[in-house]
């Protein structure tokens, strides 16, 4: 049974090569049909005439620990306004406050966010080389503790 029915939108989907005005119905968060005229029941009907509807977009360069870090966006807002499903953290958290960001917006969020560790390093200190000044046990103890930790599936 349909829940949600878009109408007369622009449906761009690289994967498939689509590229036309139709209908597309969805049940329980997926598309179900694609097509024209569709029968829309007792689903809601959404008029998106004159807007692009796509497969969830991906933020290649993104900082959302939010509430961790200065820098950091609430990625729900963001994907509610964009459309964007699966968000690159490019280095919010380091070592030491990595396992709060696991738990309190990777693990919880219906999106898909993979993050990349922030391994810092002095940058006042131009003698010692970068490799040299990172902490290796700490930043191996958690890398192997958050690996594969945001891969999830994600339901449009």
């Amino acid at each position: 049974m349909r829940d949600l029915v878009l109408t007369g939108g622009r449906i761009i989907d690289p994967a498939t090569g689509r590229d036309e005005t139709a209908d597309i119905a969805f049940a329980d968060g997926r598309v179900t049909e694609i097509g024209h005229d569709l029968p829309a029941g007792d689903a809601k009907i959404v008029d998106v005439r004159g807007l692009v509807v796509v497969p969830g977009l991906i933020d290649l360069h993104t900082h959302v620990y939010w509430g961790g870090t200065s820098l950091g966006v609430d990625a729900g807002k963001v994907a509610r306004q964009s459309g964007t499903t699966t968000f690159v953290d490019s280095g919010s958290a380091g070592p030491g406050i990595f396992h709060g960001f696991r738990r309190h917006v990777i693990e919880p969020s219906p999106l898909r966010i993979i993050p990349y560790l922030n391994v810092p390093f002095p940058a006042s200190s131009r003698s010692v080389p970068p490799w040299r000044s990172a902490n290796a046990p700490i930043c191996g103890s958690s890398i192997r503790a958050n690996a594969f930790a945001s891969l999830k599936p994600t339901a449009i």
